[in-house]
């Protein structure tokens, strides 16, 4: 971030973030930063706000499931 001159982390970081915590096995963190991903104003399939998008699906399916079966 010092690099580019940013004094908060872009969409991009925090994808990175996100999945970096979802590794870790954090996965409140990992719903959080996820979250903070923005949409940008032409979205592609690859882009990061798509990925973010299907790790927030896969993440909540999963949490949801892991709840009822408590």
């Amino acid at each position: 971030m010092d690099d580019s001159h940013q004094e908060e982390p872009n969409s991009e970081i925090w994808f990175g973030f996100g999945l970096i915590a979802e590794q870790y096995g954090i996965l409140d963190a990992a719903l959080k930063m996820f979250a903070r991903v923005e949409k940008p104003k032409s979205e592609y399939p690859a882009s990061s706000y798509a990925l973010a998008q299907q790790h927030l699906a896969s993440l909540k399916s999963s949490t949801k499931l892991s709840a009822s079966a408590k």
